[in-house]
């Protein structure tokens, strides 16, 4: 079993995206968000609408809900490496 230093500050559900699946992802970005917290962790609901979405600083890693373009395709995955977070 893993210490609680070893498990995320904070984990971002980033849901939403550009593309027209837009609703069923930020119904999926609930649902993995509720079932997170009901596990005991801080989760921060990100709704991404375009490249320029803002993270809360103690965000160490993302659970990505975004389908389709923007957040199947590897754009997404490349923003979150620069900006250091798994």
């Amino acid at each position: 079993m893993k210490s609680r230093e070893d498990l995320p500050k904070e984990i971002a559900v980033l849901m939403g995206g550009p593309g027209s699946e837009r609703d069923v992802s930020l119904a999926t970005g609930r649902g993995v968000s509720k079932a997170l917290r009901s596990l005991g962790m801080k989760v921060a609901e990100i709704d991404v609408q375009n490249k320029d979405f803002e993270l809360p600083g103690d965000v160490d890693l993302a659970f990505i809900t975004i389908h389709g373009t923007f957040g199947e395709d590897g754009q997404l995955q490349r923003i979150l490496e620069r900006r250091g977070v798994a």
